[in-house]
C-alpha cells in the first residue's frame, strides 16, 4: 500500500491592486532619482562656471586629454527639420548638433550621459539643456569601453539668434575640469 505524504507550502499571491501600487511607487522612486541627478548636475555646473572656478576654453576641433579620456568636439552644424511627429521645432528654434569624440584611456568602463554632463551657454550666458538629436543612429552616450573610441551628436534646442557660445563639459568624476569649447554657428 503506497503512502501519500500532504504538504502544506505557502502560497505568494500578489493582487492587481498590489502591482499597481508597486508600479506606482517605482515610478515615483525614479522621477525622484532623476531629478536629484539633474539638480546636482545643475547646480554643480553653475558652480563650477562660476568666476572661482578658472576654465580654459578650448576650440573646435582641439583635443583634451582628461585623467581617463580623450575628448574632442568636433564639429557644430544646425538642422531646422526635428523629427516629424516627434520633436519638431518652433519657428524660432534650431537644434545645435555638437559632434564629439571620445576615447576612453583608462582601465574602467565610462559611462557618458549628456543629459547629465552637457550644456551650451550662448554670448549672452543664456543655458540650454541637452534636448535631442535629429538622428537617434547618430545619438551619442551610454558605456565607453576602456581603449574605445565612439563619436556622435549631441543635439540642443537653441534659438535661430544664436551666433556663438560655448558647449560645456562637466564631467562626471568630480575631480576633473570642466571643458568649455568655444563655437560659432554656421
Amino acid at each position: 500500500m503506497a503512502k501519500t505524504m500532504k504538504t502544506h507550502k505557502k502560497s505568494f499571491v500578489v493582487t492587481m491592486d498590489q502591482t499597481k501600487i508597486l508600479i506606482v511607487f517605482l515610478i515615483i522612486l525614479s522621477f525622484i532619482s532623476l531629478s536629484t541627478a539633474f539638480m546636482y548636475r545643475v547646480k554643480y555646473l553653475e558652480n563650477a562656471t562660476q568666476a572661482a572656478y578658472p576654465l580654459t576654453t578650448w576650440q573646435t576641433g582641439d583635443i583634451v586629454e582628461g585623467d581617463g579620456f580623450i575628448y574632442s568636439l568636433t564639429s557644430v552644424r544646425t538642422d531646422t527639420q526635428g523629427i516629424p511627429s516627434y520633436w519638431e521645432l518652433d519657428s524660432n528654434s534650431v537644434f545645435l548638433l555638437a559632434r564629439l569624440s571620445f576615447k576612453n584611456t583608462s582601465t574602467q568602463k565610462l559611462e557618458f550621459s549628456p543629459v547629465l554632463t552637457m550644456q551650451v551657454r550662448d554670448e549672452t550666458g543664456t543655458t540650454y539643456e541637452v534636448s535631442s538629436a535629429p538622428s537617434i543612429r547618430d545619438s551619442l552616450g551610454g558605456p565607453i569601453l576602456p581603449g574605445q573610441t565612439v563619436s556622435g551628436e549631441v543635439g540642443f534646442t537653441v534659438p535661430k539668434t544664436m551666433k556663438s557660445g560655448f558647449v560645456i563639459y562637466a564631467p562626471a568624476q568630480a575631480d576633473q575640469h570642466i571643458i568649455s569649447t568655444a563655437i560659432t554657428l554656421p
